[in-house]
């Protein structure tokens, strides 16, 4: 069997970090509230869950800036 390249299945970026990930889930949920799709109850658990993983992971500062900053 041949050795060769595959090219059909180029590698993309590098994958997302934990605080991007996070901050993006944090801004789509936010943008689902804002929009109606979203009721408070469900804003408030989605947002705390968000925030617990992140203090887990230990990105929370970076989030919180990131978001004052949008």
């Amino acid at each position: 069997m041949p050795n060769f390249i595959d090219y059909s299945n180029p590698i993309t970026e590098e994958p997302e970090s934990d605080d991007e990930r996070l901050l993006r889930a944090m801004r789509e949920r936010r943008r689902d509230y804002l929009s109606g799709r979203l009721d408070s109850l469900t804003w408030i658990r989605e947002r705390r869950m968000i925030i617990r993983e992140a203090e887990e992971l230990g990105v929370t500062d970076d989030i919180i800036r990131e978001l004052n900053r949008s």
